[in-house]
């Protein structure tokens, strides 16, 4: 429980504020988006399913993992109100990369 306190103060003291300065002022969704793609290792997740040399390139999986934890955080039913979501949102598009 100590270190899941830590990440979260170290989320909450060091990056919000950091964010906040880059960008628009965040919504309480963008945080909640935030929040949850960093306590997440999606580079854990997402690693067994890298391009190993044989084939065509794959998509960077990383993305597509950040698209369903944004459908999710945003209540969003289809991937095309998220796209046109991410089109209007600036924020949104900085943190998906």
């Amino acid at each position: 429980m100590n270190a899941l306190f830590r990440i979260w103060y170290s989320i909450q003291h060091t990056l919000f504020p950091w964010l906040e300065e880059e960008l628009d002022p965040l919504t309480e969704k963008e945080r909640q988006f935030i929040q949850v793609v960093s306590l997440i290792d999606l580079e854990r997740h997402i690693r067994p399913y890298d391009w190993s040399g044989i084939g065509r390139k794959r998509k960077e999986r990383i993305n597509i993992a950040k698209a369903f934890i944004a459908k999710a955080v945003y209540n969003l039913e289809t991937t095309g109100l998220l796209i046109q979501y991410l089109h209007s949102c600036k924020n949104l598009r900085i943190f998906w990369g």
